[in-house]
């Protein structure tokens, strides 16, 4: 039986390592279902699985989720030991190592088992997601060891408002923006206006400042279906409101 690799490295990964010399980042990709991903239903037609070099690697993300519900150990131990590698590997190049569990799916199985590591056991020096799961932002809200960016859905508002106002998390929104183009300045979520910033350009997201979304470009299907009802795909708006946060 050939066991697939678990631990990947992205486009997005090499802009993260350019931009942050210091960093090396990389990320699981699982092939998504509605059980990976519960709160998809806004998303999921239109998910990155099918977006740029995803699409090549769909048996690999197939294999892997295979053996994720097949045998959940022997792929934790698969994973373990390929972060262990790069957390070495960057420990070698006095470099720190951020890791991102779910890179197509939406679940908290890996990140609790990784969480429940004794500290210097643990294979990272950073453990990020984004999430549209607002249970786990508050569940994690005071832990250090794992940081949640809350993704936008066009229907979350009341969510994603909550945590924006009250500094818990940041959150990112897809914009009907093209590659190579800018991204708003500013966009509005529960009637308050919040700056946007770039979240193409990297994937810390610990990095970040407070109280910001997270800028994100349409890919793959998604440019596609943005007027069609209830896309999580906002497109960009015109404010006249000088009030920003």
């Amino acid at each position: 039986m050939n066991l697939p690799c678990l631990v990947s490295t992205t486009v997005k990964t090499e802009k993260t390592e350019t931009k942050y010399q210091d960093w090396l980042n990389a990320l699981t990709y699982l092939y998504p279902n509605k059980i990976l991903c519960p709160n998809s239903l806004q998303c999921f037609d239109d998910c990155l699985k099918a977006s740029g070099r995803l699409t090549m690697n769909k048996k690999k993300m197939i294999a892997r989720t295979k053996l994720f519900y097949q045998d959940f150990d022997v792929f934790f131990s698969i994973l373990l030991g390929e972060l262990h590698k790069v957390h070495q590997k960057a420990k070698k190049k006095n470099k720190k190592f951020a890791y991102r569990p779910n890179g197509t799916s939406d679940s908290a199985k890996i990140v609790k088992k990784l969480l429940s590591l004794p500290k210097h056991k643990q294979p990272f020096d950073v453990l990020y997601d984004y999430t549209k799961v607002p249970q786990r932002v508050i569940e994690y809200m005071n832990d250090d060891s794992y940081h949640l960016t809350f993704s936008y859905d066009g229907t979350n508002d009341k969510w994603a408002s909550y945590f924006l106002k009250n500094k818990v998390c940041n959150v990112s929104v897809v914009f009907d923006v093209k590659r190579g183009e800018p991204l708003p300045t500013h966009h509005i979520i529960g009637g308050n206006v919040y700056q946007v910033i770039d979240g193409d350009l990297d994937d810390l997201r610990h990095k970040d400042i407070e109280q910001v979304i997270i800028g994100l470009r349409a890919k793959g299907k998604a440019t596609k279906n943005i007027d069609k009802g209830g896309s999580f795909v906002q497109k960009p708006i015109k404010l006249l409101s000088e009030t920003y946060y």
